[in-house]
């Protein structure tokens, strides 16, 4: 096809689509007919058959779906479009970068924390000072590295699925806050969360819990057995074979190969419909240039069938005069020679 034929096709369909769209807003099942009588009656200069061909186009191109009802009668039925699918999540480098707590349970005032830039294995120990017999228990080590940034993320503690006044200090009612900074990848987000007044922000913008969830690649489930693990919380080892197959799946993104097969194939069947298509309308482009090429060859074997028999009946109305004149000339010849013969005297 050339350039002035694609720009031709673009600029009908440009014309053709948008009233196409508004008729199917007025039904859902429709026969061919219809849908051609309501096109040209708003587009009567465009051929019979460019609303069938534009229809086609639409729900390749995904702007709608139909399917046939009886192909006989030309009878269709609009198809009511799917929802946009959530993207999925995909595997990504998840990092705490700081954080930072304001009257959260044992702690008073403002904490601070930098995680270190590198993963590896670190010790943490404590000192507590209030109670010296208990060593480095009860110092805030979980609260600070679990309890903490899980709040912040998912609104619960690791002991409780709803903690509300559980999480303020104990003996400060001035109100309770947690920043948290992390990087997925390369970009950061800064997620505040506070309790008296209740606060949710991402980046500054108020938000909702369920925009945190699209955000993080892990589930809750995932998150609590692979990055924060908490005491008295079970673990992976506790976890059902079936649990840690899935849970395996999810941090290491193994579904991503389903997904992949899933999506090629959609690929497939898309490029099916598009083939079966394109085939449908050459199969009608040759039969409407056989219908164009059928017209003159039957002129041109009509001219040559007149021709002939023209031909035949002079050739029959010749023959016989050619006959008789070369019979003439026959006749004429031999008198002309017998004239001129010498005579032989006869004998007595």
């Amino acid at each position: 096809m050339s350039y002035d034929d694609r720009e031709s096709r673009e600029r009908v369909f440009s014309r053709i689509a948008p009233i196409i769209m508004d008729f199917r807003e007025t039904c859902e099942k429709f026969h061919a007919e219809e849908l051609r009588d309501y096109v040209i009656e708003r587009c009567p200069e465009i051929a019979p058959d460019s609303p069938g061909r534009i229809l086609r186009e639409l729900r390749l191109r995904g702007k709608l779906n139909y399917r046939v009802i009886n192909r006989r009668q030309s009878l269709y039925q609009f198809l009511i479009p799917e929802e946009p699918k959530e993207p999925e999540r995909t595997n990504m480098r998840l990092s705490f970068v700081t954080i930072g707590l304001y009257n959260f349970k044992g702690i008073v005032g403002e904490l601070t924390w930098k995680f270190h830039d590198h993963p590896g294995l670190y010790f943490v120990h404590g000192e507590n000072k209030k109670e010296p017999r208990l060593g480095g228990n009860g110092v805030g080590k979980s609260t600070l590295f679990v309890d903490a940034p899980y709040w912040i993320l998912t609104g619960k503690t690791v002991l409780s699925q709803r903690p509300g006044a559980l999480v303020e200090n104990w003996d400060n009612g001035t109100g309770t806050k947690g920043v948290l900074h992390i990087k997925l990848d390369d970009d950061d987000y800064i997620i505040e969360r506070g309790r008296n007044p209740s606060i949710l922000t991402l980046n500054g913008t108020v938000i909702q819990q369920a925009e945190i969830d699209k955000l993080l690649p892990l589930s809750d489930a995932a998150l609590r057995r692979t990055l924060l693990l908490g005491q008295r919380g079970s673990l992976f080892l506790d976890l059902r074979p079936e649990d840690k197959s899935r849970l395996f799946s999810e941090t290491l993104d193994l579904d991503r190969w389903l997904r992949a097969s899933d999506h090629a194939s959609d690929q497939v069947k898309t490029l099916d419909r598009s083939l079966t298509l394109l085939r449908s309308d050459l199969a009608g482009s040759k039969a409407r240039i056989r219908d164009r090429q059928n017209p003159m060859s039957d002129v041109i074997e009509g001219q040559d069938r007149v021709e002939h028999r023209q031909g035949k009946h002079h050739h029959r109305r010749e023959e016989p005069l050619g006959a008789l004149l070369g019979e003439q000339d026959n006749q004429r010849g031999a008198g002309i020679a017998e004239e001129h013969a010498p005579r032989v005297p006869h004998e007595d």
